[in-house]
């Protein structure tokens, strides 16, 4: 559908609201993929032999990965609720135009699906947040001296 003349309807058919929404769904899962992956590669670092012997080197970087860590976890969480704000305004639309048995507490379901996914991203913040701002001794790697 093509938006760009401003005297064509924007109202979208019910098929293509369920491609927005498998769009969005699919979309979803890579970002939350993708980002846990980054993010569980940045946490795991200073907890690995080779970070250790790096920040024992180079102290002065230390909080450069605790700021990096945290903006990344912040702008994941920020992505992530306008990813569940899409798809949810799209599966609105489909539910209130379906003819089809409405199971009860959807609204409910849309906000725990976007706390679950969050979560992780907001906790990696709070980690980041205190790596970053507090001494947080991380025990060494077994063989780093």
């Amino acid at each position: 559908m093509n938006m760009s003349n401003a005297d064509q309807s924007t109202e979208l058919t019910a098929s293509e609201v369920v491609q927005l929404v498998t769009h969005y769904g699919n979309m979803r899962f890579a970002m939350f993929t993708v980002f846990s992956a980054i993010l569980g590669a940045l946490i795991s670092f200073p907890f690995s032999a080779g970070g250790q012997v790096f920040f024992r080197d180079y102290p002065q970087f230390r909080a450069l990965l605790g700021i990096s860590g945290l903006v990344l976890s912040l702008m994941f969480t920020l992505a992530e609720g306008r990813i569940a704000c899409l798809l949810y305004v799209y599966q609105h639309d489909l539910y209130t135009r379906s003819e089809a048995l409405k199971p009860g507490w959807n609204i409910f379901w849309a906000f725990f699906a976007s706390i679950t996914m969050a979560a992780p991203l907001v906790l990696s913040a709070l980690f980041w947040l205190s790596y970053w701002l507090s001494d947080l001794q991380i025990p060494l790697a077994p063989g780093v001296k």
